[in-house]
C-alpha cells in the first residue's frame, strides 16, 4: 500500500528498511523542538541550528550541514498544497529518508478540530494526515509531545 508515496502495510522484516527515522508530534506550541534537543543532549549531541532544517524554508537548507532534524514537516506538505504541486512532497521526503534514515522529523498534529470549508485548507490537513501514518509506519520510534512532556507511542 502507498500512503502519499510512501510505503505501508509491509512486512514487519521489510519495514525499517534501513531508515532508522524517529517522529516527534504534537499540537502546535506544545514544546517539540525544545524536546527533541533535550533529548539528543542527553545523548551527548548538541544540535546546532544548521543541523535543523525548517520545513517552511527549505529552499534555505545548507546542504553542507547534514540535517539531524526536520522540523514543522506540516509547513512544508502546507507549502506544496498551497503551490498546487502536493504530488511533489513523497519524492522529497523519500529522498531525505534515503540521504540521511536517522533524521528526526518533527510535525504538528493539524488533522483535530474544526472540518475547514476551503478545499485546500482539508486536502492540506489530508495530506499531513496521511505523510503522518506512513511515517510512523516507518519510524524507529514516534513520540507524542504534550505541554513538554513525551508519550511514547512507538
Amino acid at each position: 500500500m502507498v500512503c502519499c508515496g510512501i510505503r505501508t502495510g509491509v512486512r514487519m522484516a521489510d519495514r525499517y528498511n534501513g531508515v532508522s527515522m524517529e517522529l516527534v508530534i504534537g499540537g502546535c506550541f506544545q514544546g517539540k523542538l525544545a524536546y527533541v534537543k533535550e533529548k539528543l543532549a542527553e545523548q551527548g549531541h548538541i544540535l546546532q541550528e544548521a543541523e535543523i532544517l525548517e520545513g517552511g524554508e527549505m529552499g534555505a537548507w545548507n546542504r553542507e550541514t547534514p540535517p539531524r532534524v526536520l522540523n514543522a514537516l506540516h509547513l512544508l506538505i502546507r507549502k506544496y498544497v498551497m503551490d498546487g504541486t502536493p504530488e511533489e512532497i513523497s519524492p522529497l521526503l523519500e529522498g531525505l529518508l534515503a540521504e540521511h534514515p536517522d533524521l528526526i522529523v518533527i510535525c504538528d498534529e493539524v488533522g483535530c478540530g474544526i472540518v475547514p470549508i476551503d478545499e485546500r485548507e482539508r486536502t492540506y490537513r489530508e495530506i499531513v494526515g496521511r505523510t503522518l501514518c506512513g511515517l510512523a509506519e516507518r519510524a524507529k520510534g514516534m513520540e507524542r509531545i504534550t505541554g513538554g512532556l513525551p508519550v511514547k507511542i512507538k
